[in-house]
Formats: structure tokens, C-alpha cells, sequence
């Protein structure tokens, strides 16, 4: 309690990516060794991702939309007309952007979330562990926001000296199947690379 300065206390809700980002860089920071900025942490943890955002190039666009316009034709929208920009990044944790719910209902009654692509994203250098959170919630300066279509949270653990699965809700702790595991709705999830 004293080592985050009372920002996770005992009994009080708090997110869990932010508890695993604060324990990863205070183990960080506590570890590395004098010589290099790496620690056991770092050796376990940390990968590299590669960004590519699709940018459109402004001066194609307002050029085909002149010379359409000229002819008579509509503007089209086209992937032709944007320009890549490529970055590099080391991450210990990888955060996945879920789709805002949609505001209207399709024919069938159903939600469509519409998939657009405008970055692509591609692990360069796998960790030994590699952690994910999907961004289930938003926060606001007056309450947590939660995506309505998905449902609740449950931690799934391994025992690797059993190889069993289980599933704690709350107090709740019971043997699960370890398909049930991938079927389920997850916050984080942590994987272990076999070598």
C-alpha cells in the first residue's frame, strides 16, 4: 500500500491494467541494473510493435476531386490516395481497441460494429509473455463507461502443476474446462511463448 502511495488499497476496486502497468515499471525500476536500462522485466515482458497509420495525402485528394468535379464525375474514395507513416515502439503491455457500440439497429434488430481499417498493427519482437487488455471501459471525469453488448468479467487461471483450469467470479472459484477459457470475455490476457 505504501509503495503506490495509496493509489491501490485493500477492499477498494481498481482497474486491473493500470495495477499491472504500476507493478511492471516499479519492478522495472526497482530491478535493472546499474550499467543498462533493462531489467528481468524487460527480458520477459517487453516486445516491440510496428505501426503503419494510413494517412490521406491531402494534395492527391483535392487534386481528384478538382479534376473530377471538371468532369462531371463524382468523388471517389479511394486507398490510392493515402500515404503511409510507419513507426517502431517497444510495449510491456498491448491495449486492443474495441468498436463503439453502434447508435442504430440494422434490419434484423442486431448491432453492427463496422470494421474500418486506418492502422494496421504487427508484433516485430515477441515476449516471452505477452500481455493484452481490451479496452472494455472509458473513463470520464464523472463515471467509468462500459460497452452495453458485452457482459461480465471472470478471471480464468491455470495451475500448471495440475494443468487445470479455473474460474474465480468475485469469491466464487470453480474447475472449468479449458475450452471454456477462449469462448470467454476477457479484460486481460496474459500468454506464455513456448520455446
Amino acid at each position: 500500500m505504501k509503495a503506490s502511495k495509496k493509489r491501490f488499497r485493500i477492499g477498494v476496486q481498481s482497474d486491473p491494467v493500470e495495477f499491472m502497468s504500476w507493478l511492471l515499471n516499479t519492478l522495472h525500476a526497482d530491478l535493472r541494473t546499474s550499467k543498462k536500462d533493462s531489467s528481468i522485466i524487460h527480458q520477459c515482458f517487453q516486445g516491440e510493435l510496428e505501426v503503419v497509420k494510413e494517412v490521406p495525402d491531402k494534395a492527391i485528394t483535392e487534386k481528384k476531386e478538382n479534376s473530377n468535379e471538371q468532369n462531371g464525375l463524382p468523388a471517389e474514395g479511394g486507398n490510392e490516395n493515402n500515404i503511409s507513416d510507419t513507426s517502431r515502439m517497444p510495449f510491456l503491455m498491448l491495449g486492443l481497441d474495441l468498436p463503439p457500440p453502434p447508435l442504430f439497429k440494422d434490419v434484423m434488430e442486431k448491432n453492427i460494429i463496422p470494421q474500418v481499417s486506418r492502422m494496421r498493427y504487427r508484433v516485430t519482437r515477441l515476449p516471452q509473455y505477452l500481455i493484452l487488455h481490451m479496452r472494455r471501459f472509458t473513463k470520464n471525469n464523472f463515471f467509468v463507461e462500459k460497452n452495453p453488448t458485452l457482459g461480465s468479467y471472470r478471471v480464468f487461471v491455470q495451475r500448471k502443476s495440475e494443468e487445470l483450469w479455473y474460474e474465480m467470479q468475485d469469491l466464487h472459484v470453480s474447475e472449468t474446462l479449458p475450452q471454456m477459457v477462449a469462448l470467454s470475455e476477457a479484460y486481460m490476457q496474459i500468454y506464455e511463448q513456448h520455446k
